[in-house]
């Protein structure tokens, strides 16, 4: 690491090359702390945690904190950790908020930006050339400073399916929201087209619409409320899998209910109550709620036959519900024995990473006030 005395700027190289280099001194003032460093043109960027439909960041700004969002363009998990192509990266040392701009301001730098008064970051550099060497190389560097991350079961090597079931309407011609799925078709072709209405808590189905299932079924227990007569499986959780198969895209895992309302079923649609006076359910609603187990657990058979994990959200409602606004129990985890036994092939592991001592430099400059 270098630190020009004349202009406060601070430069790093790897051997011969310089790999990271400020175009601008650290600005450090009581709202922030500014690092601008030059950023070459055939130079790519990843990281900041879980940004939600994006990985790759190269002229686009990306949030440091969390937004409360789980849709696309929203983060729900930052970290303040990027790397890039050209064999650098940067953790900063921090839980303030900040926001990093990869050349979408200005095509030559890179600008990161944390809300406060402190500049503390450790420095990643790679001795290796070539995309997978230097992503392989940022990890390793990455879990010396914050330890080895947990195993993840296989399953979780896998993409994973989240939505919410059991609550929406959906149609071919008209909705509140509009889906094209293209599949293996290519991005210039029209893909199937689907639009969902309600996406809330309280959306009662009217008749109008196809109500979205786990099975392709309909409720047949205490199913007085319940408007629809369409259960398409084209709109079920069954479906999703199969699409997932006939796209050759595996898939490890599976949560049903991502989504207040969701529940498990829609035996007992819409109906409170069926507590007794000594405060026990009544043998209509342990019915109508044993149908919904019951769904979940056809549902979960099915997906553990296609070598598909399933679980629940952290708040699901059990209906039928003693009270308009329930807590529902969370399930298990259920995992098949193995992909092997569902026929689906098995991704490639990633190669066995060298712990040999990283080159990890660290810098802190902080501003001191009186």
């Amino acid at each position: 690491m270098i630190l020009d005395k004349a202009t406060g700027k601070m430069s790093i190289k790897s051997g011969d090359r310089v790999v990271v280099s400020e175009s601008a001194s650290l600005d450090l003032d009581k709202k922030g702390t500014v690092q601008t460093l030059a950023k070459e043109k055939s130079e790519n960027f990843f990281g900041g945690g879980t940004q939600n439909g994006r990985f790759l960041h190269t002229n686009q700004t990306i949030a440091i904190s969390n937004t409360n969002n789980w849709t696309d363009g929203g983060v729900a998990s930052p970290n303040p950790f990027y790397w890039t192509s050209d064999g650098y990266g940067v953790l900063r040392n921090t839980f303030a908020e900040g926001s990093y701009d990869f050349g979408s301001t200005d095509s030559s730098t890179v600008t990161t930006l944390h809300s406060e008064n402190e500049f503390d970051a450790y420095y990643f550099v790679a001795t290796n050339e070539g995309a997978s060497n230097v992503a392989t190389e940022m990890l390793q560097d990455y879990y010396k400073v914050t330890g080895n991350p947990v195993l993840l079961p296989e399953y979780g090597f896998y993409l994973g399916h989240l939505n919410a079931y059991n609550r929406d309407g959906w149609s071919t011609t008209s909705g509140q929201k509009k889906w094209e799925t293209k599949g293996s078709k290519s991005s210039s072709e029209k893909g199937d087209v689907k639009y969902e209405s309600g996406m809330s808590t309280g959306y009662k189905l009217d008749g109008t619409l196809a109500a979205e299932t786990l099975n392709g079924e309909g409720p047949s227990v205490d199913t007085e409320n319940m408007k629809a007569t369409d259960f398409d499986r084209q709109f079920s959780a069954r479906q999703v899998i199969d699409d997932y198969e006939d796209n050759d895209m595996p898939l490890g895992w599976f949560l049903p209910n991502d989504g207040y309302g969701a529940g498990y079923g829609q035996n007992g649609y819409y109906k409170t109550g069926g507590v007794n006076s000594d405060g026990t359910s009544s043998a209509d609603r342990l019915n109508a709620v044993r149908a919904n187990v019951d769904n979940l657990k056809k549902f979960t058979e099915y997906a553990n036959s296609k070598g598909v994990s399933t679980a629940c959200g952290p708040s699901p409602t059990l209906s039928p519900t003693a009270t308009p606004r329930p807590r529902g129990t969370c399930f298990a985890t259920s995992t098949p024995r193995s992909r092997r036994e569902a026929s689906l092939p098995l991704r490639p592991t990633l190669p066995g990473l060298d712990l040999a001592t990283p080159l990890v430099l660290m810098a802190s400059r902080q501003l001191m006030t009186r």
